[in-house]
């Protein structure tokens, strides 16, 4: 739910990968993926109503009351100055997609307008928490979702099936690693096209003060290409 939508297989795997979905083009959470976020406002617009379903089942909202999707969504679509304090708690929303893919029965996206506007606003620090967290929303119960009802309504049910295991080994010919593995510093190459690596070897270490991942060799390799995005092992 909070993954980006692949269209070339040649797209890395990196530490923040869980998982991979393999889905028909006219699968609803694909055609979803496909929407933009100027679309998804002009959606709202016109749409929301205000129920606040959205904001009983965000996990956020649960932590800190300052997040209220309904409001967001009036502020993004009414008020021209992104500057506004009123779109300040945006920064808190973490894409889980609960609201767009479960909550609304209205087809709106606040996930993908709060992504839109994260894009736009100006850097700033994100909002102080107004309650402790474990506090139950303020309509007196904590929100929870069967995770059963969940696989249904995302259109996956018939495919949680359990099938046996692969036991084949699956050596690919390259490797591309890239440097950057998440939010933090991209990391620094140390070593040379040409070079003969071996297995588990460091090959890119995090700049100095900074926070990011370090890069090993899953396998012995040589190294094909170095540039500031990744590097590259013909295995």
């Amino acid at each position: 739910m909070m993954g980006r939508l692949l269209s070339d297989l040649q797209t890395p795997i990196t530490k923040t990968v869980g998982a991979l979905l393999v889905l028909p083009a006219h699968h609803p959470l694909v055609i979803g993926k496909r929407k933009n976020a100027a679309r998804a406002l002009r959606l709202a617009a016109s749409c929301c109503h205000g129920c606040g379903a959205c904001e009983i089942l965000c996990p956020r909202a649960r932590l800190e009351r300052r997040l209220r999707p309904p409001r967001l969504l009036r502020a993004a679509a009414y008020l021209p100055q992104l500057d506004s304090p009123l779109l300040a708690p945006v920064v808190s929303c973490s894409q889980c997609g609960i609201c767009s893919q479960y909550a609304c029965h209205m087809g709106v996206s606040p996930a993908l307008v709060n992504a839109g506007l994260k894009g736009r606003l100006p850097l700033r620090p994100a909002p102080p928490r107004h309650d402790k967290p474990g506090r139950n929303n303020r309509w007196g119960y904590p929100p929870g979702i069967p995770a059963k009802r969940l696989l249904h309504r995302l259109g996956l049910g018939k495919y949680d099936v359990s099938l046996p295991a692969d036991g084949g080994d699956y050596r690919p010919s390259e490797l591309i690693l890239p440097l950057k593995q998440h939010l933090g510093a991209a990391a620094l190459p140390l070593v040379k096209v040409g070079e003969r690596i071996g297995k588990n070897q460091l090959l890119a270490r995090v700049p100095a003060g900074e926070l990011g991942a370090r890069l090993h060799a899953p396998l012995d390799a040589t190294v094909k290409s170095v540039n500031r995005e990744a590097i590259v092992l013909a295995v």
